[in-house]
């Protein structure tokens, strides 16, 4: 048996964070390339789609659509995703680990303070 070895790349925990294929979601009648959504490629070329994006219907979150947008998930999904799934001291956790028990306007305040002003 063979010991779990910390990652070798420092992107490797946001690929370890429970997720969705684009081929699963879409297989579920969802579209993988919704606006706003994090999308993040394997070393395998597998597009995986972070859960905590959606809810339990599968249809993303309106809250996580709008902060990924204001964090230009476009142009940046890993550092997207590094928001939500890092430790905010702010929030004392992560913010998607508070989704549904912190109020929205207190994570999208939040990601707005990450916003440097123009």
């Amino acid at each position: 048996m063979t010991e779990d070895l910390p990652p070798t790349d420092a992107d490797d925990w946001l690929l370890a964070a429970d997720s969705v294929t684009a081929a699963e979601y879409k297989a579920r009648g969802h579209e993988p390339a919704h606006p706003g959504l994090i999308r993040l490629t394997d070393r395998e070329g597998v597009v995986r789609l972070p859960l905590f994006q959606f809810e339990p219907s599968g249809q993303p979150r309106p809250i996580v659509v709008e902060i990924n947008q204001l964090l230009e998930v476009d142009q940046d999904p890993w550092g997207t995703a590094d928001w939500w799934l890092g430790s905010n001291v702010w929030l004392d956790g992560s913010p998607a680990s508070l989704l549904g028990t912190t109020p929205d306007e207190v994570l999208l305040s939040t990601a707005r303070a990450e916003i440097p002003e123009q």
